[in-house]
């Protein structure tokens, strides 16, 4: 096993402790520490899973709109109509 597989491996087994000492304002919900973002804030948006299989990985469900929100002005720039439903 490589040394950063067993880093991983071992940081997985302690995401709570982690989660605590590095995201200070998330709290604890079920299996998932809920934070604002990666920076620590306060907030919803981000979710580490503590436990079981992919303990220790995180995702940032406010990327999504984001990304939708510049897809959107991508395809339709500012004064052309997007695309309306019939």
């Amino acid at each position: 096993m490589s040394a950063a597989s067993e880093l991983s491996r071992r940081l997985a087994g302690q995401a709570e402790a982690v989660c605590r000492t590095y995201l200070p304002n998330g709290r604890r919900a079920g299996r998932y520490w809920i934070v604002g973002d990666v920076q620590g804030r306060p907030g919803r948006s981000l979710y580490v899973k503590l436990s079981g299989k992919g303990a220790g990985r995180w995702t940032e469900y406010v990327a999504l709109p984001v990304m939708l929100q510049r897809l959107r002005f991508h395809l339709f720039p500012i004064g052309e109509a997007g695309p309306t439903a019939t």
